[in-house]
């Protein structure tokens, strides 16, 4: 395994251009690390804890979108400093056309209103900002009762440090799925998730991209800069 050491005072030497490589570091470990939990909460096949696997996978797949939306700001900072836009252009092909496809969903990209769409209200409604979800909350409800037809929701209480509240699982679903994702509830998506894993498609090519182009711009960048 090959270590290199970053040399701090020559990083520190350059300025808001350290900042901008140390946030996408920040980025790409975030993404990296969501990713991970996100892959040990995957099993279809373990209906004992499907509940509590289904939820961990929305929380994390939340967190993923959060953490993308900040990382695409520091694209834009890469995509606008001349200096580092060098570094780009040194990046193999396939690093180089990740980069131009995230340069499509920064801010004003040209695909930045898909984004948008589908990613970023989950990002300010959704990811921790529970108050400003309440709106969501009263129309999922409704809908869950007038739509869905549902009529009660299970609460295991006997420990209550593994409870989950799968009612609250299940307005969040409908919160993505159909407020967010505008996914008509006439779509059974257990029988049909094409609609949905169209969506999540997206977004997760966008997160491979970031951290395929990332990890080589980083390791060009100390390689060349910042190597001791």
């Amino acid at each position: 395994m090959k270590i290199m050491y970053i040399k701090l005072d020559k990083l520190a030497s350059k300025g808001e251009t350290a900042n901008t490589v140390i946030r996408l570091m920040m980025a790409c470990n975030d993404l990296t690390l969501t990713n991970s939990c996100l892959g040990r909460y995957i099993d279809e096949n373990n209906m004992k804890n499907k509940y509590l696997n289904d939820g961990a996978c929305m929380y994390f797949v939340r967190l993923q979108i959060g953490h993308l939306h900040e990382g695409l700001k520091v694209i834009k900072e890469i995509s606008d400093n001349k200096q580092l836009n060098n570094f780009v252009n040194s990046c193999s092909r396939d690093s180089q056309a990740a980069f131009k496809r995230l340069c499509r969903y920064i801010p004003s990209g040209a695909k930045r209103s898909d984004f948008d769409k589908y990613f970023g209200r989950i990002r300010h409604n959704l990811v921790f900002h529970y108050h400003e979800s309440g709106q969501w909350i009263e129309k999922a409800l409704s809908e869950r009762i007038n739509i869905k037809k549902q009529i009660s929701s299970p609460v295991d209480l006997d420990e209550v440090s593994k409870t989950r509240y799968e009612l609250a699982d299940q307005i969040m679903d409908s919160i993505v799925c159909r407020n967010l994702f505008e996914i008509p509830y006439s779509v059974d998506l257990i029988k049909n998730r094409e609609p949905l894993d169209k969506i999540l498609d997206l977004g997760a090519g966008i997160a491979r991209d970031f951290v395929g182009f990332g990890g080589e711009f980083i390791h060009n960048f100390i390689e060349r800069e910042l190597s001791i």
